[in-house]
């Protein structure tokens, strides 16, 4: 039953992309604007004082559509590490993934939402073997991304995002609170932000929680930014953690 959900769920994410692909190009433009090509490509890693890891990167190419309007597609590949209790054993598992995902985004100054879906595959390796881990092995599902950022005043935003895919049966879940430091740390060229951070994520074998704090420098005119993060890690079968990580990201 829970297979022909997942199938189910995966035909209806690939079902909303190809019509994605085929019917929102032909939108018209308004008349002040016209399609603009653009690129980003984002990257970083994280790991834990259990020996628990994830980095990533990604690229992706988008398409304005009009003043507020852009369709995007990504490309992300990943290597996930993770550890989880079982029959009284600490299984140690091993994961690298990809996915193509093409979405709509809205966007204004202070306003920003983006939905996507498409295909994520992953290869779980164990040890010892779990021969009853549901992410054992390889699997390729349906993956379903969104993401919220509102600026909430001039020195206050927010964002969350989150995602799910049938590959293994994986939530993930963010939110961020982060506030630019005024003048003179931030100018025209360059902003400092600093800010508090809460995660949740888990599969069918594991799952953990994370609160910590952010800092972040954005350049502005090269359209670049890094971010340092770091706090406590709550994990449900093994004991708790501190995590520390570093973030990418480039506009072209």
């Amino acid at each position: 039953m829970k297979n022909r959900k997942q199938n189910i769920f995966m035909k209806i994410v690939l079902l909303s992309c190809f019509l994605l692909l085929f019917f929102i190009p032909e939108i018209s433009f308004s008349a002040d604007s016209n399609p603009v090509w653009g690129s980003d490509m984002y990257a970083g890693s994280q790991i834990d004082t259990r020996s628990q890891s994830y980095s990533f990167i990604g690229f992706g190419l988008d398409r304005s559509l009009n003043d507020h309007l852009a369709i995007k597609g990504k490309v992300f590949f990943d290597y996930l590490t993770y550890k989880y209790s079982s029959d009284n054993d600490i299984v140690n598992a091993k994961g690298p993934g990809g996915k193509f995902t093409l979405g709509i985004t809205y966007f204004k100054p202070d306003f920003f939402l983006a939905v996507s879906g498409g295909v994520d595959t992953r290869k779980t390796s164990l040890s010892p073997d779990d021969k009853g881990s549901e992410a054992r092995g390889t699997h390729t599902g349906a993956v379903l991304e969104a993401m919220l950022w509102k600026k909430l005043s001039e020195a206050f935003s927010a964002e969350v995002l989150g995602s799910y895919n049938t590959s293994g049966d994986n939530l993930w879940g963010r939110a961020r609170f982060k506030y630019t430091i005024p003048e003179p740390v931030s100018s025209g060229r360059q902003k400092i932000l600093i800010g508090l951070e809460g995660v949740a994520q888990g599969n069918s074998d594991y799952s953990s929680y994370q609160v910590g704090t952010i800092l972040e420098l954005q350049r502005i005119k090269e359209n670049f930014s890094v971010l340092l993060n770091a706090g406590f890690k709550h994990n449900v079968s093994i004991p708790d953690s501190g995590y520390l990580g570093l973030e990418f990201y480039h506009r072209f």
